[in-house]
């Protein structure tokens, strides 16, 4: 708000502003040469978007010096340059040169809870279990000893696969029989039909939903009770506060000692 208020009144001092000088004992009064862009320019990186609205009906001058083109550019790459996911929509909005189109859609597409199978299947993900699994698959997973998280794909086939220690690509199996892993979108009954439920994947027969969730720095997470994917490189264990994503809370709780009263279904 006191940004918006230093604009406005930068604003009116610019159109309206004189200066005084005194030579040889007499005033002489002339104007002052609007320099708003360079206000904007000084200003424009500390403006929080929700400051915006307040700040383009404040004057027409200020609205002008925010609305174009080359700013709503500037908010947008400032923005997404510390984002992990864009969709591809937002990004053809670029193409269009159609700059506050694409932020306002990205800002938008960072709270759908939902993916679409080429995301899902064009992403490389990392995983680890939680803490719910007990020492017995704790002791398999590489995250768990302070390595990186395992890498994992979702094939086109409804395969899962798992990225070896020699960095070639293998049908992930179940950890008790062996089985191959495979994916799906969960499917209800609607109008006689049956449609996907895009906000959740179904893993093999397993009776549990996997969660689908936007994190804060809008990267994707597929959470179930005893597992934890993301579409970003998760932090090492050493540096992770338990029950916590790179900064975001898990929507599973994660005990810090496993106790068989944690381990349900």
């Amino acid at each position: 708000l006191n940004i918006a208020i230093l604009a406005g009144h930068a604003s009116v001092s610019l159109r309206c502003g004189v200066r005084s000088s005194v030579c040889c004992g007499k005033s002489s009064m002339r104007p002052v040469r609007p320099h708003l862009a360079h206000v904007v320019d000084n200003i424009g990186d500390f403006l929080a978007l929700f400051a915006l609205p307040a700040l383009l009906v404040s004057s027409r001058s200020v609205h002008l010096a925010l609305d174009s083109n080359s700013e709503w550019q500037r908010r947008c790459m400032t923005l997404w340059e510390s984002k992990e996911f864009i969709s591809a929509f937002c990004q053809s909005q670029l193409a269009k040169s159609d700059f506050r189109m694409a932020l306002k859609w990205s800002l938008l597409d960072s709270r759908r809870d939902s993916i679409t199978a080429d995301e899902l299947c064009s992403i490389e993900w990392q995983q680890r279990f939680h803490g719910r699994w007990g020492e017995h698959m704790k002791h398999r997973d590489p995250w768990w000893h302070g390595n990186p998280a395992a890498k994992i794909r979702f094939s086109t086939a409804g395969i899962m696969l798992i990225q070896s220690e020699q960095g070639h690509w293998q049908t992930r199996a179940t950890h008790i029989l062996g089985a191959q892993m495979r994916w799906k979108f969960p499917e209800v009954a609607h109008g006689g039909n049956r449609i996907e439920i895009h906000s959740g994947i179904r893993l093999n027969k397993r009776p549990q939903m996997y969660e689908v969730w936007r994190h804060s720095n809008w990267g994707f997470v597929i959470e179930g009770p005893f597992e934890v994917i993301s579409s970003f490189p998760m932090p090492c264990r050493n540096s992770s506060i338990v029950g916590y994503l790179a900064g975001d809370p898990l929507h599973y709780p994660e005990p810090v000692a496993y106790s068989g009263a944690t381990f349900r279904w």
